[in-house]
């Protein structure tokens, strides 16, 4: 078998061929592949970075424009005891607030007998104003308002309201610095969660006149996660240190009938299998975005990507953003040119066997007539002729053969002619030498 294949050079440069294109193509292939890998990997996580980043500046924004009204505040300080008297001097005042601010859903002043005067966003009725009926604890009633939050119709009312008992209130009087409170649910819409950023309002003999309170809902946090989002299928969620989801871009995270849906919910799916790998995490004390982590992890034979951060709301508080996407999602058209590549890579390999092939049968067919014309010129058939029409080195050879058994077979014919000659002197010599050998046998006789 070996020896059979050292005899054949078509089979050799073939081989060779193609060993030469694995050895070239199949490193280069795995190089890629491997790079790629990197490439992917670091390119979703600079993606996700730059989505927390976004994130963090977004919620810093949201968050740092409450504390902006209070500073503001500080301008008219000396008027606000007379405008928190006067009914229409504070709803003007809110109603300025609110058309500055969009992004504080309810801005409100709750005085020292429990009574409430809130605005807040209604973008089909420009507002929605809660007042307490008698200027004190007691009802409290919703109104559908004009634009300049006067009059409307009633949409509400809930008994026994006292805005002493709000914990934003009570928060509000230990501190003289805004201050922020717990998630809580709307005192007459319960599924309207949201947070207060509260302070207390004194006059210049130091006595408590009231409260102030600005209310962000959850709805317009989740609003703000959902423009972050780095895929249609990816998830931003803000948590605390409990497993609630404050907010999330996921509508199936929001809260149901007033109370917060934690990551050990049915609905949190993906979610409550990466708390597992976050929760460990969540005792940390920095106060810094230092704390970017990303990272893969497996939900029901699917490979998720996550990247998760601290986001500190004040010295004291802190949530975390998680953002969760499905790889496919994210590197599917990557994927799919890592393959593309693949297939064009294997099928150059094969297009190079073949072509190489035909190279190969293309330089060896000459060679091979050459041979065959050789061993029939060797047999005496001076007249057999290469038919080979190129132009190439192969075409030259081949003329040059032509030509060589052109004058081979010139010499040969003029070689059997003088022999053919030779030979008829040779005959004519023996005929002359006998008739000389007669002669001289009568001549020897006769004498």
């Amino acid at each position: 078998m070996f020896s059979k294949f050292s005899k054949n050079l078509g089979l050799r440069i073939q081989l060779t061929l193609t060993l030469f294109v694995l050895l070239t193509a199949v490193p280069i292939g795995l190089l890629w592949y491997h790079s790629s890998e990197q490439v992917r990997l670091q390119t979703v996580e600079r993606l996700y970075h730059h989505s927390s980043e976004t994130i963090y500046k977004q919620l810093d924004s949201f968050f740092s424009e409450a504390k902006v009204v209070y500073q503001h505040q500080q301008k008219i300080e000396k008027d606000l005891p007379n405008i928190v008297q006067d009914r229409k001097q504070l709803i003007a005042h809110l109603t300025n607030v609110l058309n500055h601010h969009f992004n504080i859903d309810y801005f409100y002043f709750a005085n020292t007998e429990g009574g409430l005067v809130s605005l807040g966003h209604n973008w089909n009725k420009h507002f929605i104003r809660f007042e307490s009926d008698n200027g004190a604890a007691g009802m409290l009633t919703s109104y559908q308002t004009l634009y300049d939050g006067e009059g409307g119709n009633i949409t509400a009312q809930t008994e026994n309201f006292d805005a002493r008992n709000r914990q934003w209130y009570q928060r509000a009087l230990k501190s003289e610095q805004p201050v922020w409170s717990d998630i809580y649910a709307g005192a007459i819409d319960h599924n309207l969660l949201g947070i207060t950023l509260s302070k207390v309002l004194r006059d210049e003999n130091n006595q408590v006149l009231g409260v102030w309170g600005l209310d962000i809902t959850l709805a317009s946090v989740a609003n703000e996660l959902k423009k972050a989002k780095p895929s249609e299928n990816s998830t931003v969620a803000l948590l605390n240190k409990k497993g609630e989801i404050l907010a999330s871009s996921n509508p199936h995270h929001s809260p149901k009938q007033g109370v917060l849906v934690t990551v050990n919910s049915p609905q949190a799916h993906e979610l409550g299998k990466l708390w597992e790998l976050i929760k460990p995490q969540t005792n940390l004390s920095s106060n810094e975005h230092t704390n970017d982590v990303t990272q893969t992890f497996q939900y029901q034979g699917q490979s998720w990507l996550s990247h998760h951060t601290l986001y500190p709301l004040n010295k004291h508080r802190q949530m975390r953003i998680v953002i969760y996407s499905p790889v496919s999602d994210l590197t599917h058209e990557f994927l799919q040119a890592k393959h593309y590549a693949i297939i064009i890579t294997f099928l150059m390999i094969v297009l190079a066997a073949y072509y190489g092939a035909i190279g190969t049968q293309y330089t060896l067919t000459p060679i091979r007539q050459l041979t065959k014309i050789a061993e029939e010129i060797s047999q005496g058939k001076w007249d057999k002729k290469i038919t080979i029409e190129r132009d190439d080195e192969v075409g030259q050879l081949a003329k040059s053969f032509n030509k060589m058994t052109t004058h081979l077979e010139s010499t040969i014919h003029q070689l059997d002619q003088q022999q053919q000659e030779t030979n008829r002197l040779n005959a004519l010599l023996e005929e002359q030498n006998s008739q000389l050998e007669n002669r001289v046998k009568a001549r020897t006789e006769e004498l």
